[in-house]
């Protein structure tokens, strides 16, 4: 366990939920990733990265998403109740 209280297996977890939640607003909206990805100021590589869970986003990167798309930051991490 981190300090934090949560294991490298959580994170993991929440990392999967994000890029699941990032592949469905991509859908939803009709995009490809090379649409998403400059209609929330990031680049292609990027958003890639956070689909294949190699990188886990940044807190702006969520807060952008969720501003853009109208979407809960809950949700999009898997956190709902």
């Amino acid at each position: 366990m981190s300090n934090y209280g949560h294991s490298t297996r959580d994170i993991a977890f929440r990392c999967d939920k994000f890029s699941e939640r990032v592949d469905e607003l991509i859908e939803r909206n009709g995009l490809t990733v090379s649409g998403f990805a400059p209609s929330i100021g990031y680049e292609r590589k990027a958003v890639y990265r956070w689909r294949d869970n190699a990188t886990i986003p940044s807190a702006d990167a969520i807060f952008t998403i969720c501003c853009v798309y109208g979407v809960d930051a809950n949700w999009l991490l898997g956190l709902e109740a």
